[in-house]
């Protein structure tokens, strides 16, 4: 412990920053100042516009690393939520024929079974 002018500058300089501290703890109960809201600026206001519908679309669906089957019993996980509304559509098969040229065998998928 020092004994002398160094210890009395540092008792003043408490005694300083005891007052600033009551200052300031006095200024905290006033009322809080309400700074006025400024309008917003044009380029604040931009929005994103959507992108346009002539470009294509590319959907990709990300599933689980499960891969679709439950993680707690094994058993197979089917799609939540989505609903395909009934529509006709035209499927067509092609089934094509395949000969060899060395033997002429013949070779042809069969044909899908009927619903």
């Amino acid at each position: 412990m020092a004994f002398g002018r160094s210890s009395e500058k540092l008792d003043r300089q408490i005694e300083q920053l005891e007052f600033k501290l009551e200052d300031l703890e006095a200024d905290e109960g006033a009322t809080p100042i309400e700074l006025p809201k400024t309008p917003r600026t044009a380029a604040e206001q931009i929005q994103r516009k959507p992108l346009p519908d002539h470009l294509p679309r590319e959907v990709l669906t990300h599933l689980p690393e499960s891969g679709g089957t439950c993680t707690a019993c094994g058993a197979a996980m089917k799609l939540l939520g989505e609903y395909i509304p009934a529509s006709f559509r035209v499927v067509r098969h092609v089934r094509p024929k395949l000969a060899c040229t060395c033997c002429d065998h013949i070779a042809q998928a069969p044909a899908p079974s009927r619903p």
